[in-house]
């Protein structure tokens, strides 16, 4: 069950990634031919850890 509730790492993805098809859109992300591998890192207790 990939869902970390805030969002944050689809902000983060879409900034890296991020890619402007035929410059339709006036951003685009810093590494759009990067491959993005969701991950989702839990504790014992199944709750979303940082290490």
């Amino acid at each position: 069950k990939p869902f970390e509730g805030s969002g944050h790492g689809t902000h983060v993805a879409s900034t890296i990634v991020g890619y402007n098809f035929n410059n339709l859109f006036l951003v685009g992300g810093v590494a759009p031919k990067a491959t993005i591998i969701p991950v989702l890192c839990l504790d014992a207790w199944e709750v979303p850890s940082p290490e």
